[in-house]
């Protein structure tokens, strides 16, 4: 199996000034291409550190350990927000990216290959039949990020090495465990209802009402936490009926099937939850300078409206703005 905490065969640089990725060059102690400098610490016996310093706009780290792994060995990969029933055990396939972390299980030992939590980029693993490359993409709202003389965390690499016998699953949490040193849970437990795995944005005030009614009678009395009531993608203006595109905003005010939200708040209380609500902050239907607007596959496209750009103050300023009235309705 390769081992990711053995330096890498190969780094790979891609700035913003570069047509292609750049091959770096290496040093005593890291890994250098014009003014990018990449330095890989070990931690420990099982992480290693992998901090940039850039004073151009850097976008991507790729890092590259060659290896074999051995014949029949099955992969598990992650994804980037969640599965949607397509996680599966499959045989190295060099075009798939993996997200955050893997399992490589042979025989009957499991080995795991990731990045902790909290690193500064989106981390994803590809293996093929001569080794593991790790692409670390580090753009910043669709730019270079450019943080200058201060050392980036890019990411903590991580590897568990397999235990005979263990089965996939016992390895699988005992490695993501590994993986988020740092357990940030609630002060109280999360239960309640939402609305999209039913309705899918073909939501309404009358209901979002009916369902915490119901949510709520069959909730236990005895408890002094009380349920959500999330209302979900469907209650803003682009939702309107015949719209199939209902995952953008603006999110100032909600369509005609959601007249009152500050009332429907109340009312949600009134009913014994607490009210809770979906955005996607960083999307829009509204009409919006071009500056604001990220570079995306189709960027003069109207089906979800457009994506906007959060190194761009006024968007984050917008952003401040739905949130605090979000709040003020309760």
């Amino acid at each position: 199996m390769p081992d990711i905490l053995t330096p890498p065969d190969a780094v790979y640089i891609l700035t913003q000034n570069d047509s292609r990725p750049q091959r770096a060059q290496r040093g005593q102690t890291g890994w250098e291409h014009g003014s990018v400098r990449v330095d890989i610490t070990p931690l420990d016996d099982r992480c290693a550190a992998v901090t940039v310093t850039t004073v151009v706009p850097l976008l991507r780290v790729v890092l590259r350990w060659n290896g074999h792994f051995p014949p029949g060995t099955r992969l598990l990969g992650d994804a980037w927000e969640r599965s949607y029933g397509d996680l599966e055990w499959r045989g190295a396939t060099p075009h798939r990216l993996m997200p955050w972390y893997f399992l490589a299980h042979h025989g009957d030992r499991t080995t795991g290959y990731g990045v902790q939590t909290g690193g500064a980029a989106f981390a994803g693993w590809q293996a093929d039949s001569s080794g593991l490359t790790l692409n670390l993409d580090l753009r910043s709202g669709g730019v270079g990020v450019s943080p200058g003389t201060r050392p980036l965390s890019a990411a903590v690499l991580v590897q568990r090495a397999a235990h005979s016998g263990e089965s996939p699953f016992a390895a699988a949490r005992a490695f993501c465990a590994a993986l988020s040193p740092v357990h940030l849970t609630p002060r109280l437990p999360v239960v309640g209802h939402n609305d999209w795995y039913w309705l899918y944005g073909k939501n309404s005030e009358a209901l979002i009402l009916e369902a915490t009614r119901r949510f709520v009678d069959l909730y236990p009395k005895n408890t002094d936490v009380r349920p959500w009531s999330v209302i979900d993608d469907g209650w803003q203006v682009p939702a309107a009926p015949g719209d199939p595109w209902c995952n953008g905003g603006p999110w100032n005010q909600g369509n005609h099937l959601f007249p009152d939200m500050p009332g429907l708040a109340s009312k949600i209380k009134a009913l014994g939850a607490r009210p809770g609500i979906w955005m996607r902050p960083l999307q829009t239907k509204a009409a919006i300078p071009d500056a604001w607007k990220i570079r995306c596959p189709k960027p003069n496209s109207t089906e979800g409206g457009f994506v906007m750009d959060p190194t761009v103050p006024e968007v984050i300023d917008l952003i401040r703005t739905d949130i605090a009235r979000i709040r003020d309705w309760g």
